[in-house]
């Protein structure tokens, strides 16, 4: 009886200790994250590393829809071969990994950038990665951003993110400036009746800088800068939500800011 007993612990204990590894395994193994290939058949390091970094997964599934918008000649398949190459010399190391993938995005910008509204874009194109935080969503965000100038003072900026495993334009609240309206000597701290725009971050006036999980869209209202504005957005559900405005809508020769804060802004 004793015996017996003992075969039934030892038995439970092995199936206690099978089904912990096994969650392990799944835990460090599955596809938990974004990741372009399937994490359960990943067979080399690069590909562990890549499958256990929730960042550098979704950095590989924005890898995978921008390969998927590529006219894929010979030339771009062949380019993108020596990438993998290049990739995988990183091995387990996580940082090279990233820089490898950085490197490779921020190579071409997307075609679409050089069609706009403004006829006076140039073919000069910056491209870079941006890595932010939906602040609602709770998740880390790539965005691919191009920089280009339009018009005659201004740069313009693009934001891709993907969406359905293709790359689309970022959502965004831009909120659109009465001009008539000086800011000579007066503070500002609310204005709610400024008019916002629901639309795509795509031909944007303004260059945009990114700084601890937000962004800001810096525009020229007339060419020697007298007048401009700097908005401030974060990311909530997949949209990027004005927080704040600093504006200078005053002809004095001078920078001086004046602070917009937008609160309870009308849901969509």
């Amino acid at each position: 009886m004793v015996i017996f007993q003992t075969r039934l612990l030892i038995t439970e204990l092995l199936r206690t200790i099978a089904a912990t590894v096994l969650l392990i395994l799944c835990f460090h193994i599955a596809p938990l994250h974004a990741a372009s290939f399937d994490c359960t058949k990943a067979a080399i390091q690069t590909e562990v590393a890549i499958c256990g970094d929730k960042s550098l997964s979704i950095l590989d599934g924005f890898m995978g829809a921008w390969w998927k918008g590529q006219n894929k000649t010979s030339e771009v398949i062949n380019t993108q071969k020596q990438w993998l190459i290049t990739r995988d010399k990183c091995l387990g190391n996580t940082l090279c990994i990233k820089g490898t993938y950085l490197e490779r995005l921020e190579e071409t910008a997307m075609v679409e950038s050089r069609v706009g509204k403004y006829s006076s874009i140039t073919n000069e194109i910056q491209s870079s990665m941006l890595e932010m935080y939906d602040t609602t969503l709770k998740q880390i965000v790539w965005a691919k951003v191009d920089y280009y100038q339009c018009g005659a003072y201004n740069e313009c900026s693009s934001i891709y993110v993907v969406k359905n495993d293709e790359l689309k334009h970022l959502p965004a609240r831009i909120p659109k400036f009465d001009e008539s309206k000086e800011t000579c000597g007066i503070e500002i701290e609310v204005k709610p009746e400024v008019e916002m725009l629901s639309t795509e971050m795509h031909d944007k006036l303004g260059r945009l800088y990114a700084r601890f999980g937000e962004i800001s869209l810096f525009g020229k209202w007339v060419g020697h800068g007298d007048k401009s504005s700097v908005v401030t957005y974060v990311l909530r559900k997949g949209e990027l939500i004005p927080v704040t405005a600093e504006v200078d809508n005053c002809y004095d020769d001078q920078i001086e800011y004046k602070t917009i804060v937008f609160r309870d802004l009308p849901k969509r």
